[in-house]
């Protein structure tokens, strides 16, 4: 497990999984809840990972170097999934 100030990492048999407690451009946690998915990480863990479009708003609002590629990465992956739904 990796702390930082605005980020705490677990290494999980399911993968990385990174929890930020107050993240950038989201006024708290009920407005992300609202459109996010569970996701089971194995037995009884299940969490709720943002959607796209929060993800988006956070890293926009964060807008550092490496945010970026972030949503850059995050953006074709919605494009992909707007267009499976046609």
């Amino acid at each position: 497990m990796i702390e930082t100030p605005d980020v705490l990492r677990m290494d999980t048999t399911a993968g990385a999984v990174n929890c930020v407690p107050s993240p950038h451009g989201i006024a708290g946690y009920s407005e992300l809840i609202v459109n996010a998915t569970e996701v089971s990480l194995g037995g009884d863990v299940i969490v709720h990972v943002a959607s796209l479009d929060g993800l988006l708003r956070i890293a926009r609002a964060e807008n550092g170097p490496f945010r970026m590629a972030d949503i850059e990465m995050l953006s074709v992956l919605k494009k992909q999934r707007e267009r499976e739904k046609l």
